[in-house]
């Protein structure tokens, strides 16, 4: 009797393979071949987001603004502590990197440099969110799955939350301007945050 052996693709997610440092050699070493996806988010908006759930979970007593003035003095240390330590998950880095988990390109890069291209999806958070639909059939494809049509896409972890002031959503999209070109000339693709 011919034994049937069922093949399951699976997967899970977390920001935090992308923030700490040792993600992607041990994903690396756990397996080479694994395809990676990783949906990125207009940095400015990904920074308040990032505050306004740390503030809803009661982890964020500062005011935004205040609270990405004195990043640097509060995440000072952790990633290179993470980085020697394999058993330290951080504390105020990530969680307090409001700012720093924006920057993409130096988290990116460990990934690139051990996965090959073709084994890595950039999605644009933007563009999935104006067309879910076109987005998870090229994830579909990308992942070499038949193509599957959901009836509806339900966005999950929403949040209603005050609007960012004017004069720090200008402050920081002057901050992430160089970081989203470099990023973007690595990847050799254009986002556009830089013109939003």
């Amino acid at each position: 009797m011919k034994k049937f052996i069922k093949k399951y693709i699976t997967g899970e997610a977390t920001p935090h393979y992308m923030t700490h440092p040792l993600a992607a050699k041990r994903a690396y070493n756990f397996s080479k071949k694994m395809k990676i996806i990783v949906m990125l988010r207009n940095p400015v908006t990904r920074a308040y987001s990032h505050y306004q759930m740390e503030k809803q979970n009661k982890q964020e007593d500062l005011e935004f603004e205040e609270a990405i003035k004195i990043e640097p003095s509060r995440i000072e240390g952790e990633f290179e502590k993470m980085q020697n330590n394999e058993n330290n998950d951080g504390i105020n880095y990530p969680h307090r990197a409001y700012i720093k988990s924006g920057e993409y390109l130096f988290q990116i890069k460990p990934w690139m440099n051990l996965f090959p291209r073709d084994q890595i999806m950039f999605i644009n958070s933007e563009e999935f969110n104006l067309n879910p639909s076109l987005i998870y059939s090229k994830v579909l494809e990308f992942l070499q799955l038949e193509k599957y049509y959901l009836k509806k896409y339900e966005k999950l972890r929403k949040r209603n939350y005050e609007k960012m002031q004017d004069s720090t959503f200008l402050q920081l999209k002057t901050h992430f301007e160089n970081h989203n070109k470099e990023l973007f000339d690595y990847l050799g693709v254009d986002f556009e945050w830089n013109n939003q």
